[in-house]
């Protein structure tokens, strides 16, 4: 296994490699004390199973870290741990994928549980076949990144950027969706796994699109934002 580790505190760093090195013995374990540094390997090439991500580094956050190590590392994607001394970023972080959110100071068996985590499988990729033009296709759930109607034709957006469009009502459509996608307006459902943030009026996609929440029911839909969030934390921790 391939272990990356970014921390600026010399002392945790120090505490956390002993860990590791005690844990998994065998494997390469390289470590960075700040943010550009990390960056800087993974775009020069280098690839990790499993990175312990500091929350407060000196030049960047480490939730804003593992999105750019996302961006820039091949597949397939290390699985992250956070470290750090608030559980303010908790719900962030879980919202991105971590496998871990380990509070400092922290312990051996936090250590242990990162692992234990990280070596599950991966859930069973679910997803449904939709018509376009002679043929079909189909397409995984978490490859959509929005599904928007009008009328009886439906437009797909995925996470790659590609837009798939085919004739069924947005009734139809929501059969076959599960519980990660949102409506966040009337017509437009979002995967909630694609939202980079969640405003009072608004949320912000990971490729940048803004898209406004339905007036009338702003409330309802960031609670089905942040009950999700916690479903997927819940689900981790089992």
């Amino acid at each position: 296994m391939r272990i990356g580790i970014c921390e600026d505190d010399p002392e945790d760093l120090a505490r956390l490699r002993g860990f590791l090195v005690e844990l998994r013995e065998d494997d390469s374990i390289a470590c960075f004390e700040d943010a550009t540094g990390l960056l800087a390997a993974v775009r020069a090439g280098a690839a990790f199973d499993l990175l312990f991500l500091d929350v407060y580094l000196p030049d960047m956050k480490g939730t804003e870290l593992a999105g750019a190590v996302r961006r820039a590392h091949p597949a397939p994607q290390p699985s992250i741990a956070f470290i750090t001394s608030s559980e303010e970023h908790a719900i962030q972080a879980f919202a991105l994928g971590a496998v871990h959110y380990i509070t400092k100071p922290f312990t051996r068996e936090a250590v242990v549980e990162a692992f234990q985590r990280a070596a599950r499988p991966h859930e069973l990729r679910r997803g449904f076949s939709v018509p376009t033009g002679d043929s079909t296709r189909f397409l995984y759930l978490d490859e959509i990144a929005t599904c928007e109607s009008r009328g009886h034709k439906v437009t797909v957006r995925l996470n790659s950027g590609n837009v798939i469009s085919f004739y069924q009502t947005m009734a139809e459509l929501r059969q076959s969706l599960d519980a990660r996608f949102i409506g966040v307006s009337r017509g437009i459902v979002v995967n909630a796994d694609f939202i980079e943030r969640m405003g009072p009026k608004s949320c912000v996609l990971k490729d940048g699109r803004e898209v406004l929440l339905s007036r009338g029911s702003a409330k309802e839909i960031r609670k089905a934002y942040q009950d999700y969030l916690f479903s997927r934390m819940v689900d981790r921790m089992d």
